[in-house]
């Protein structure tokens, strides 16, 4: 009898022991979901996303890593240091990282400040075999290279080592590698990027972004017959401009006093239906001002006002600065009176700029009054 009641009572154990088991899974798919839903609703805080993590990383299994990944996005987001911390958790729990895991842990090394160590996690993706898949941690680490002004190795890493290991640099790689060379003012060798991505007529082509930071660059170095030239380049490739860009072009060359392309790119701007903003017109105004054109800016002020177009603090202040300095601070305050009525606030430039007139026009009893009108407003 003995005999038939120790197998029985073994597989009511056994049974007993995979219930539990199955409990225990069923229970750490309940909180895997919960997790993704709670992060893709918006709704997990860096705390409450420490807590989680804490409850989860006891019972995760293999298939947790998404849930896992979600969480390390928020600690990380806020904290990169602690995201690292809990990125070491991950592993010492024996979860596998999935490449996208170490994507996240590349960028917080690097914002992190510890280059070092996002050299160390890219090792490990090269080392898992993740690099065709590895271009997000790619992207990371290159932002931080040319943060640290070492663009050289940047375009090294994106013209030989990622191809090396099948990794195909994409447009937005282009695009961060073209903002470190525009920052260290080497405009010339990514107009010559530019060119070569054009005439490979590969998958990998420019975009309004990839355009938009090399015109911009070669403004920000004078460059303004080359800068146009790419823009029109940029047309005739038919990468459509926002207003972002023609906005950026404009600043630009009306800052180089190149008045007449940035009416070319205002047209332009107009015959692709791209309406002006405020940005747009105040950009003509400061370059028409800096001329010493007041005609021109009386007709810019006019198109303004026929499209609809309300000036902003930036348009008075620029307006004011002007008249102060040529020493017409009555009609300097006028506008600062409409202005006002018109429910702007003057900010502290505004105020200044009209202190300054006054003072060079010697009229104390104005800078007076004008305190005193500030300091009420303040109180």
């Amino acid at each position: 009898m003995r005999r038939r009641l120790v197998p029985v009572g073994r597989r009511i154990l056994e049974q007993k022991i995979q219930d539990r088991h199955r409990a225990g899974d069923i229970g750490r798919r309940i909180l895997d979901q919960s997790i993704k839903d709670r992060y893709h609703a918006g709704g997990i805080g860096t705390e409450d996303a420490l807590n989680l993590f804490d409850e989860l990383i006891q019972v995760a299994g293999p298939s947790s890593v998404r849930a896992i990944n979600c969480l390390l996005t928020v600690v990380g987001s806020d904290c990169p240091a602690l995201g690292v911390s809990l990125f070491n958790r991950v592993a010492r729990a024996k979860v596998p990282p999935h490449n996208i895991t170490y994507g996240i842990l590349v960028d917080c090394c690097c914002r992190a400040g510890r280059l070092d160590l996002g050299h160390a996690a890219m090792g490990h993706v090269i080392k898992l075999g993740f690099t065709a898949e590895a271009i997000v941690n790619f992207s990371h680490l290159l932002k931080a290279i040319c943060a640290e002004k070492k663009t050289s190795y940047a375009m090294d890493i994106v013209l030989r080592i990622m191809p090396m290991f099948n990794c195909m640099p994409n447009v937005f790689s282009y695009s961060i590698l073209f903002k470190g060379l525009c920052n260290e003012k080497r405009s010339q060798e990514v107009l010559e990027l530019i060119h070569m991505m054009v005439e490979h007529g590969g998958s990998c082509q420019p975009n309004v972004v990839s355009y938009t930071t090399v015109v911009d660059g070669l403004l920000k170095e004078g460059e303004v017959d080359k800068a146009y030239s790419l823009f029109s380049e940029m047309l005739r490739q038919g990468v459509s401009p926002n207003i972002v860009t023609c906005n950026s072009i404009i600043s630009g060359m009306c800052k180089l006093h190149a008045m007449d392309k940035a009416e070319e790119v205002l047209q332009q701007m107009l015959d692709r239906r791209i309406l002006p903003d405020v940005t747009t017109y105040t950009s003509l105004i400061h370059g028409y001002y800096s001329l010493g054109q007041c005609e021109e800016v009386d007709r810019v002020f006019k198109e303004m006002s026929r499209n609809g177009v309300q000036p902003n603090i930036i348009t008075y202040s620029i307006q004011m600065d002007y008249l102060c300095k040529n020493g017409r601070c009555t009609e300097a305050r006028k506008i600062f009176d409409s202005m006002v009525s018109l429910g702007q606030k003057p900010d502290v430039t505004t105020y200044s700029i009209l202190l300054h007139g006054y003072a060079m026009e010697r009229s104390f009893h104005d800078i007076h009054c004008l305190i005193g009108r500030k300091w009420s407003v303040t109180k």
